[in-house]
């Protein structure tokens, strides 16, 4: 009860007078009479109670001091104009809506106390910033300024494959150049959160079409990113069936026609001469015989004229499997004609003369086909072919015939290459002709993978001859990638070029890595024949790589064809080194026909994708007959034939892969072209 009594305040705030006095007697007696009621003895006077309730505040002055004041934090608001703004003081948080010009925070606080004024989270598309958010609360509230301001981003992007000049880009009435080359773009003028922008291309590149993709949208939270791609090489369908299995339409021997075509096939020797012609020898496909289409290995030999467009059947037999005429050793004579056969080998040499050696098909005399190592000389002005060499001079019309290696290094008329095909082939400076590898018969008879290195010289008499230069001479030798002693394994269906200083360039093909495993192979490599030395450039060690293709039209590092052979390979005029399709790996591993387009520089050791596709199997994209586009492509194949001529344009024709409709591999006719940048 003196609690309760205590507790009142109006007794507290009593000063000390005579009714102060009265009042708390008064007070006294009352709680004495309630304790004469209860059974607690009564131990306690009228004047202790008085002294008891004088101590709780009734006794004088004016009790004790009132509670400090408190003042607000918050201030004013400029440029909010989004949501998902938070500002913090201490614990304390606010989170003022879009629009708002002020802002308060919910705790006061007294004066002397500290406050920190921060953004916690910034708003959408806006940056605040706070002006002398923190201090000490005086003797008012305290006013701090947030301002607000939009925020700015860079319009601009990615290019991919831009070889030519010229390429002019268009967001609204803003435009920007873009140089041959370059791999990013971007806008002069950077563009607030939430405007709208279209991308598009003002002006093509010359020799170019550039696409854009992901080119309209709105100015999101980091900066726009425009992908420009732009198509390399576009190819032309020019002419031959779309279907597969086409068959041939021979016409007049000799004479040209716009009805006479090659029917399709697959592994045919292929030559330009200087007039820019196209020239093609043999293989494996369709023919006419009686009137009656059929398949078998063919010596039809088929000429091209680019700027007329028509073909000529200009000699060899309309029907397959037909056996060679060789006539005398040595002796050119237009009755002569090798034997039906493919993957045979071929060289041009300076003079136009073209070499023919071995290959898969039939020699003198009709039956079952067999492995080849006889060597024919063409001469195109006459329309003459000569048989040169063979196993021996006695048996040069035989098949399967092991090789005779004689001393390395040393030219002998006896000396000559076993059967084989497959084989790559080069030109030196001095007009030699050089053989390697391919799939047949080593110095004891065995039938495997090749890499034995071969040099003819056709200017020693009686009419050229061979000398083994190096590699192993027997088969499926494995690969050595270091050391002098570098040499690339046994394998058949390489991709080789010759660069502009006449050294030999070989990629991949089907063979033994350096741990003697079989399989496709990735690896590059280069010959000097002036040191005959071999140096391993790049790509797998070992066998069955994926491709690694990167952003299409960029040169990277990390970039590589996957593991393959009977891709094509040529040079351009610039020693830029090129591939396209064959059988082999693509980017995620797959073993099948390939239709990607691939350059090499040998400069910088640099891989670019070009175009195709990189995944196997990729149908034909035939677009308009005669009319180049970017997103045409021959469907994936293998043992296509080619030609290129001294304008940098390579044309391609028929092989074994997809037409358009992409349901399975067949032997082709189509003759595409384009031309590489």
């Amino acid at each position: 009860m003196l609690a309760a009594r205590c507790a009142d305040g109006r007794m507290s705030r009593m000063g000390p007078t005579k009714s102060h006095e009265y009042q708390l007697m008064s007070y006294a007696e009352i709680i004495l009479g309630s304790l004469r009621l209860s059974r607690w003895p009564l131990r306690v006077s009228a004047a202790g109670m008085l002294a008891v309730l004088g101590a709780c505040g009734g006794g004088g002055g004016g009790g004790g001091s009132p509670p400090p004041p408190t003042y607000s934090i918050g201030g004013t608001l400029s440029g909010l104009s989004a949501s998902g703004l938070v500002l913090a003081n201490g614990a304390d948080t606010t989170s003022p809506l879009s629009g708002a010009t002020t802002y308060t925070f919910s705790t006061m606080l007294a004066s002397g106390a500290s406050y920190s004024v921060s953004v916690k989270t910034q708003p959408t598309g806006e940056t605040c910033n706070v002006t002398a958010g923190s201090g000490t609360v005086a003797s008012a509230n305290v006013s701090v300024a947030v301002a607000c301001t939009v925020n700015m981003y860079t319009l601009g992007g990615t290019v991919n494959g831009l070889t030519g000049s010229g390429l002019t880009l268009l967001n609204g009435t803003v435009t920007v150049p873009v140089t041959a080359g370059a791999t990013t773009f971007s806008f002069p003028a950077q563009l607030s959160y939430g405007t709208a922008y279209a991308v598009t291309v003002k002006t093509q590149p010359t020799g170019q079409t550039c696409q854009i993709s992901s080119g309209s949208g709105a100015v999101g939270t980091s900066t726009a990113t425009v992908v420009v791609s732009c198509a390399g090489p576009q190819w032309t369908w020019l002419g031959g069936s779309m279907t597969p299995n086409a068959s041939t339409n021979y016409g007049t021997l000799g004479v040209a026609a716009p009805g006479n075509v090659p029917g399709a096939r697959a592994a045919s020797v292929s030559w330009s001469d200087s007039a820019s012609a196209l020239w093609m020898f043999g293989g494996y496909g369709n023919e006419i015989s009686g009137g009656v289409s059929g398949s078998g290995y063919l010596n039809d030999l088929w000429k091209y004229d680019p700027l007329a467009g028509l073909w000529t059947w200009e000699g060899g037999s309309n029907s397959g499997n037909s056996p060679g005429t060789y006539g005398t050793l040595g002796s050119p004579s237009s009755a002569n004609i090798p034997g039906g056969r493919n993957y045979a080998t071929s060289w041009v040499d300076a003079t136009g003369s073209v070499w023919v050696f071995g290959g898969v098909g039939f020699s003198a005399a009709p039956g079952s086909s067999a492995y080849l190592n006889d060597l024919w000389k063409y001469n195109p002005s006459n329309g003459s072919w000569a048989w040169v060499s063979g196993s021996d001079a006695n048996l040069a019309n035989s098949t399967n015939v092991k090789g005779t290696y004689g001393v390395m290094g040393t030219a002998a008329p006896g000396n000559v290459p076993g059967s084989r095909a497959g084989a790559a082939a080069w030109v030196d400076g001095a007009g030699a002709l050089w053989l390697f590898g391919g799939y047949g018969y080593d110095s004891v008879g065995t039938l495997g993978e090749l890499n034995d290195l071969w040099k003819f010289d056709p200017t020693l008499a009686p009419f050229g001859q061979w000398a083994w230069v190096g590699g192993a001479n027997t088969a499926s030798a494995a690969g050595i990638y270091t050391g002098p002693g570098a040499f690339p394994g046994a394998r058949r269906w390489p991709v080789v070029w010759t660069d502009s200083n006449h050294i030999f360039w070989l990629f991949g093909g089907e063979g033994y890595d350096s741990a003697g495993a079989f399989g496709a192979l990735s690896d590059l490599w280069k010959y000097n024949p002036g040191t005959k030395a071999w140096t391993f450039v790049g790509g797998m060690s070992t066998g069955k790589a994926s491709g690694v293709y990167g952003l299409q039209g960029i040169a990277a590092p990390g970039n590589a064809p996957g593991a393959r052979s009977q891709a094509v390979g040529w040079s351009d005029n610039a020693g830029t080194l090129w591939m396209y399709g064959g059988n082999g790996y693509d980017s995620v591993g797959t073993l099948s026909s390939l239709n990607d387009l691939w350059k090499y520089d040998a400069t910088a050791n640099l891989w670019t994708w070009v175009n195709g596709a990189k995944t196997a199997d990729a149908a034909g994209v035939y677009g308009t007959q005669g009319i180049a586009a970017p997103t045409n492509s021959p469907g994936a194949r293998q043992v296509a034939i080619t030609w290129v001529q001294a304008n940098n344009t390579l044309w391609l024709f028929g092989g074994y892969g997809f037409d358009a409709t992409g349901a399975s591999q067949y032997y082709l006719s189509d003759l595409w072209f384009v031309v590489p940048q």
